[in-house]
């Protein structure tokens, strides 16, 4: 079975199809724009959209749907629901298919407790195609939402670019590329290696690949930023 990454439009894409929505901002729940699909083999469009959830934990949210509301049959429509902290990966489910005929299909990260500091949301979706190859797609990343965990309080969002990202980038000896995922344009911009708290909170690199492949439960090792050295590991929620 093949996989093919791409990225789910542009902004002037979205408006072309007249489908594109303005981020919807309060204190607990922010969204980013609704992003379409090219026309799969049937000529259907699929939208995906992240969100972020403050209340009563952080929580990531992707959800893919189609544009007119078909039903989409089984195991055709996934999504990867992936949260970030200041550029780092907090939190991540596998990818989640539906499992009955659903016109939409919602995955999102249990809660994880990554610290105080700026979380937003930023996932893929998938649509099979009836030659059992999968396409996947990144959604449009949420404006970060600033969270106390200590205290539970949230502000307001602030715009993405204002938002320092704590991640070391870079390649290694090994000619693989590390850094930040949060912000790639395109599934192509995703670095070999990608940053991630580690399960003691401290910031190491999982191999992205094996992210995207991992299934529910597992433990990723985590590595310096030479993608030799094991320092940790990285849950899959």
């Amino acid at each position: 079975m093949r996989r093919a990454s791409v990225v789910v439009g542009s902004a002037a894409a979205a408006a072309a199809i007249c489908i594109a929505q303005a981020p919807v901002a309060n204190a607990e729940t922010l969204s980013g724009w609704i992003s379409p699909t090219p026309p799969n083999a049937f000529g259907i469009v699929h939208l995906g959209q992240s969100t972020i959830i403050n209340s009563p934990s952080t929580v990531a949210e992707t959800r893919i749907w189609t544009s007119f509301g078909s039903q989409a049959q089984p195991g055709t429509i996934g999504a990867q629901a992936r949260l970030f902290k200041s550029g780092a990966l907090c939190e991540a489910t596998n990818y989640q298919y539906n499992t009955q005929y659903t016109p939409s299909h919602t995955v999102r990260t249990s809660g994880a407790d990554c610290g105080t500091g700026w979380y937003n949301s930023h996932g893929f979706i998938s649509v099979w195609d009836p030659g059992a190859s999968a396409n996947d797609y990144l959604t449009f990343p949420t404006d970060p939402l600033y969270f106390d965990l200590a205290s539970g309080d949230s502000e307001r969002s602030a715009p993405q670019s204002s938002i320092d990202s704590i991640v070391e980038a870079g390649v290694n000896a090994q000619g693989q590329s590390y850094g930040s995922a949060e912000g790639a344009e395109d599934a192509s911009d995703i670095p070999d290696l990608v940053a991630v708290y580690m399960t003691d909170g401290e910031i190491g690199y999982v191999i992205h690949d094996d992210l995207l492949a991992a299934d529910s439960g597992v433990s990723l090792p985590v590595y310096k930023t030479d993608g030799v050295t094991q320092i940790g590991t990285f849950d899959v929620s």
